[in-house]
């Protein structure tokens, strides 16, 4: 176990699928939810109410404005259109093939030179 030097927080524990249940909060809402109803809701959902689970929500909720999942408007959240869960995201790419691959590979339209192809990456 790695010690903590005398000026470094202990680390904290993450909730785990804490990120994946505040998206399903939101997107099984019918309307954007300010920060408390997001709270209230994924604590019910986990059966929990702490201090942690309320600090991991709010970094959690700002983590998903920066990597483009919710957008906040007058303090209340709701998903960017086209944003999927992760765990979703993983489930369908596995589903679904680029219409011109084969065995699972896609055009990755990057500054390769044309015709070469990249194993499909999630």
């Amino acid at each position: 176990m790695r010690q903590n030097s005398p000026n470094q927080a202990p680390r904290r524990k993450l909730i785990p699928n804490l990120f994946s249940s505040i998206l399903n909060v939101i997107a099984e809402s019918d309307r954007p939810l300010t920060q408390h109803e997001i709270v209230e809701a994924v604590s019910e959902r986990l059966e929990r109410s702490d201090e942690e689970l309320k600090r991991q929500i709010t970094v959690n909720l700002h983590d998903a404005i920066i990597y483009g999942y919710l957008k906040v408007r007058n303090y209340r959240y709701s998903l960017v259109p086209g944003s999927v869960d992760p765990n979703e995201a993983h489930d369908q790419s596995q589903d679904q093939e680029h219409p011109s691959s084969e065995s699972g590979r896609r055009n990755c339209n990057c500054n390769e030179p044309e015709k070469r192809w990249h194993e499909r990456t999630v």
